[in-house]
């Protein structure tokens, strides 16, 4: 007689290997995608890298410095011109919901961009007098285009993820980088300074966009069919807590991290920004296209696990686990080494960004792993705690620098990393939480 307990277990046990076999499945795919994603993201900074050596021979620190301040401004602005309605693409269950959550996002935009327009035309003068920075007069002019293609290209991004168009997202960040790139160095040649560099951030934005939206178009027809506008507003209002939050947070955040250039720039002065700058560009710009790209493939596997468990908890170990190990002993290497590579590379007037680089490597290295499962909050729809976290950020950034300002600035860096570290590893603990379920 067969024996019906001993049938069960069989059964059960069968059941768990499947489901065993099918997360392993499901991280073969997820480690294809970020590869995807990866594999144009290494392409795309290998170029700036390879050409660093050259620009810092044709740009005096001055006018990294400079360049530096706008594209404070620019994030600073550019991460809210879409009301945040471009990480909403990813959340409805139906594609045309997305496709109409693109379009509130590009109207947002446009009439944000439109706005920022009209302020300059009025207040260029002005805005260069309370930066201490007779540069951004005529400059200023090119803040609204600038945000107004990073609000499109954000949007582009969130869509092309959406749809899983991995492959878009990493040739349009090849061709970003040849477009920033070539007109870097061109420019530069003919001694443009910090404008030559402001130009050459405007057109491969248009670039990347322009890219974007082709590739999408291609796989995506009659999208305009598509878009309803009942059903736009409907979108906006079910998905109001972004504006309402998820704007404020991020801008809280942009603002700690570019509200702090903005300062340097007043308190230290160009050239101390020109070396920190070059020295961020060369640590994080990397590992932030990475990390972004890594994100971006965890964003929509975390979200499939989500709706069919009610966690993420599989997926956010597999991630945390696996940034940690490929990351770690890379970042031990680039300690010891980073100050005479800098000098090797880039010459010894630059020198001081190797020292500087050297002081923010265990930031970056956190950085980079919480940053690329930081969605978590948002799968989990978690602005307010967002917000609250990144008031604190903010304020304690500022309030370190204000009463930092009089002594040496690796001084103040040391201080600013320490709390910076804090911050993130507190951060990273709420968001296993957030994986695990609880509230």
């Amino acid at each position: 007689m067969i024996n019906k307990k001993l049938i069960k277990t069989y059964v059960k046990e069968l059941y768990n290997i499947r489901s065993l076999l099918n997360f392993i499945s499901s991280q073969n795919q997820f480690l294809k995608d970020t590869f995807v994603l990866i594999s144009g993201t290494f392409i795309a900074q290998l170029i700036p890298v390879v050409i660093t050596p050259i620009l810092t021979r044709l740009y005096i620190p001055e006018d990294f410095g400079i360049y530096a301040l706008f594209m404070a401004i620019i994030f600073i602005l550019g991460s809210i011109s879409c009301g945040r309605y471009e990480l909403a693409i990813m959340l409805p269950k139906k594609n045309d919901y997305a496709l109409n959550i693109f379009a509130l996002g590009f109207i947002i935009n446009l009439a944000f961009s439109i706005f920022l327009l009209v302020l300059i035309t009025f207040l260029h003068d002005y805005l260069a007098k309370i930066i201490n920075n007779p540069h951004f007069s005529a400059l200023s002019y090119f803040i609204p285009i600038n945000v107004f293609l990073i609000g499109l290209s954000n949007l582009l991004n969130y869509l092309n993820n959406r749809f899983g168009y991995y492959k878009n997202l990493s040739k349009a960040k090849v061709y970003k980088a040849i477009a920033m790139s070539f007109t870097q160095v061109v420019l530069g040649m003919f001694k443009l300074g910090a404008a030559a560099l402001i130009i050459a951030q405007t057109f491969s934005q248009f670039v990347y966009s322009v890219k974007l939206f082709y590739l999408f178009r291609k796989n995506e027809k009659c999208i305009l069919k598509k878009i309803n506008k009942a059903l736009i507003i409907s979108l906006a209002k079910r998905y109001s807590y972004f504006p309402k939050f998820s704007m404020w947070g991020i801008l809280i955040n942009n603002l700690a991290k570019n509200l702090t250039t903005i300062l340097i720039s007043y308190f230290y002065g160009n050239k101390i920004l020109g070396f920190y700058n070059l020295a961020q560009r060369v640590l994080e710009l990397p590992l932030n296209f990475i990390a972004t790209s890594f994100s971006q493939v965890f964003f929509y596997q975390a979200t499939k696990e989500k709706h069919r468990t009610g966690k993420a908890t599989k997926i956010f170990t597999y991630a945390l686990s696996t940034l940690t190990v490929i990351s770690l002993p890379i970042f031990i290497i680039l300690f010891f080494f980073i100050k005479k590579l800098f000098v090797f590379f880039f010459g010894e007037q630059w020198k001081v960004a190797g020292i500087y680089a050297k002081i923010l490597i265990p930031l970056v290295f956190v950085k980079f792993i919480v940053i690329s499962v930081m969605v978590i909050d948002t799968i989990f729809e978690k602005q307010k705690f967002y917000l609250f976290s990144q008031v604190i950020l903010f304020l304690g950034n500022i309030l370190l620098l204000v009463l930092l300002k009089s002594q040496p600035f690796e001084k103040y860096l040391i201080f600013s990393v320490l709390f910076n570290i804090f911050f993130y590893l507190s951060y990273l603990l709420a968001l296993i939480n957030f994986a695990r379920g609880n509230q």
